[in-house]
């Protein structure tokens, strides 16, 4: 409210930032994470040199796009897996079943790794009132769903392609959600790797 006060004269600009971000959320194919052109086009009436709300305003509507936006893809892909591992029972393809097990554990790592950092961005936020550091807190996070989306350690040479977080940070997300998370994790890499987990299904 603070924020739409001091831009009474230019609220259509946030509202046409927010029906950016917001808009087809249910159509992943309709929307791209990397949307920071056209919200730029649209903000530069908001975005001023020394427009301290305006650029917070900006980054907040920015980082809800992009969470929103991730959290779309992953749990298409847990669904995907889910399908997979239906399949996979019913067929009795266990070697199959191991493979989409481990991957539906490893997406919902992160998915409990990106709500963990919102949560604790929420909370940082409400203790903050330096327009520095929470612009850097807000480009922190940022970073943090760009490493989920773009991070790669193949397609290095592909646009905007970053190192990817450590699948281990990422099951450390779980916390007290699941026990023994690191062992669990583990028994099932053996039904992945060539080990003798995967043999004994055979």
């Amino acid at each position: 409210k603070d924020v739409r006060k001091h831009y009474a004269s230019k609220v259509q600009h946030l509202d046409d930032i927010e029906k950016l971000a917001g808009r087809n959320q249910s159509e992943i194919g309709e929307i791209s994470l990397d949307w920071e052109k056209e919200v730029l086009a649209k903000s530069q009436d908001i975005i001023t040199a020394g427009d301290e709300r305006g650029q917070i305003c900006v980054g907040i509507i920015k980082i809800t796009h992009q969470t929103q936006y991730l959290l779309l893809v992953i749990d298409k892909k847990c669904s995907e897996l889910g399908k997979a591992l239906i399949f996979a029972l019913n067929t009795g393809n266990y070697v199959a079943l191991g493979l989409s097990s481990r991957s539906l554990f490893e997406h919902a790592a992160s998915m409990a790794y990106l709500l963990n950092e919102l949560k604790s961005l929420d909370e940082k936020l409400g203790r903050q009132h330096e327009t520095e550091k929470i612009n850097a807190m807000l480009g922190a996070f940022s970073k943090k769903v760009e490493k989920l989306y773009y991070g790669t350690g193949y397609f290095e040479h592909a646009t905007r392609s970053l190192k990817p977080i450590h699948i281990n940070e990422l099951v450390k997300s779980f916390g007290n959600d699941i026990t023994d998370e690191k062992k669990k994790y583990a028994y099932l890499c053996d039904f992945v790797h060539p080990n003798l987990g995967v043999n004994l299904l055979i």
